[in-house]
């Protein structure tokens, strides 16, 4: 392989010329020479790449704990079938306030269109929330607080996803279906306590008539029969009469069984009124504040171990409902008078115990009422409830 120049003077003419030549075997062998180094090159890119490509796919595998793309895919899918079956609203929400995540509840409960993409519009501009809205600009865990939402009382839980990017997820669910669900769950409590007190009771007196009868004395089972029956006839009739309302009646009834099961005489004043009941009074924080004086008469007198005596008025004269418990317990220490209605304070052995008085406080203070004690006349507490009509 030749290359040849001229070479020429100062006028221009050729005076001769320059050749320089190679060995066609010497440049492919400077050729096979280069391609060698290109490829030691090559090589060593590709072994770093290779290095690099495992890290990365390191990280990115542990970034999505382990999972391939078709479960990942399955995954997604199973979220939003689930999150679409939850009957609790739920809105996800990013750093910058916007709007990531809003299920079917939550565009229900919001008021918001179905058709309408609120995927990035912000909060404000969706619902006009501000205790929600406060609540999110904090950023700080919140559970089971009530806001209002769209003029609607909910109970709202926050729980923040990232520190550093910000964001949170809102669960809400309106108050007046929760409190439904805790009505039913309530009277299906106190009627299960009835049938199991009743039931209790009336195996007791089943087996004492029937030992009565095995010895002859059929007198005696006679007037047990007659005496019980005409006894729990009487209170039916007073129930009947004073307190026809049945969610209050059905309480004061298991209550009774209750007291005839440990052997406690529940007294049930015939003059009791609790007819004038408002009809849009709740009747939850009823039952909880007489089931639980109620109960806490029966452990006084059961811990006195003197007379077993728990007597219960009613009235509904004047503006005010009036509720009295009394019994013949030892009354309250004075040592806790002071915080006898905070959650945890008791006399009591055992664990669980010093929550009745709270729930019997928090429910009076949310009727604006008011309750107080006393000693009563038959030596042990005597609590009074009013309660505004």
């Amino acid at each position: 392989m030749r290359g040849i120049v001229p070479i020429r003077d100062d006028q221009q003419k050729i005076a001769g010329f320059v050749a320089v030549g190679y060995l066609v075997s010497d440049i492919n062998l400077m050729i096979r020479d280069k391609q060698l180094e290109i490829l030691s090159y090559v090589g060593i890119v590709l072994l770093f790449g290779v290095f690099g490509a495992t890290l990365i796919a390191r990280g990115l595998k542990a970034a999505i704990m382990g999972l391939e793309i078709h479960e990942i895919a399955a995954l997604f899918h199973e979220r939003n079938a689930i999150i679409g079956a939850i009957r609790e609203g739920i809105i996800a929400v990013d750093g910058q306030g916007k709007l990531s995540f809003v299920n079917s509840a939550a565009r229900r409960y919001l008021g918001g269109d179905f058709d309408k993409e609120l995927h990035g519009q912000s909060l404000k501009d969706v619902c006009p929330c501000p205790d929600l809205a406060q609540a999110l600009l904090v950023g700080e865990k919140v559970f089971d607080q009530e806001m209002e939402l769209q003029n609607r009382p909910m109970i709202v839980n926050i729980l923040p996803l990232d520190p550093q990017r910000g964001g949170l997820v809102a669960s809400f669910r309106p108050k007046d279906e929760l409190d439904r669900l805790a009505k039913e769950l309530s009277h299906v409590q106190e009627y299960s306590e009835l049938l199991r007190a009743q039931t209790h009771e009336y195996s007791n007196k089943m087996h004492t008539i029937a030992g009565l009868i095995q010895l002859g004395a059929h007198q005696e089972a006679l007037d047990l029969v007659i005496n019980e029956a005409s006894g729990y006839q009487q209170l039916i009739r007073n129930l009947a009469e004073a307190v026809p309302d049945p969610v209050i009646a059905g309480v004061i009834l298991g209550k009774y069984n209750r007291a005839c099961e440990l052997k406690i005489e529940l007294e049930f004043d015939p003059q009791n009124s609790f007819s004038d009941l408002p009809s849009e009074l709740e009747r939850e924080p009823l039952v909880t504040i007489l089931g639980n004086l109620l109960d806490n008469a029966f452990d006084a007198v059961r811990e006195a171990g003197g007379q077993q005596l728990v007597r219960l008025y009613l009235t509904d004269l004047g503006p005010d409902l009036i509720i009295e418990v009394e019994d013949a317990g030892p009354g309250v220490a004075a040592e806790i008078a002071d915080d006898l209605f905070m959650t945890g304070v008791t006399t009591k052995v055992g664990n669980g115990r010093g929550t009745g008085l709270a729930l019997v406080k928090r429910a009076v203070d949310g009727l604006n009422g008011e309750i107080t004690f006393s000693d009563g006349e038959l030596g042990g507490a005597l609590f009074t409830v009013i309660i505004p009509k």
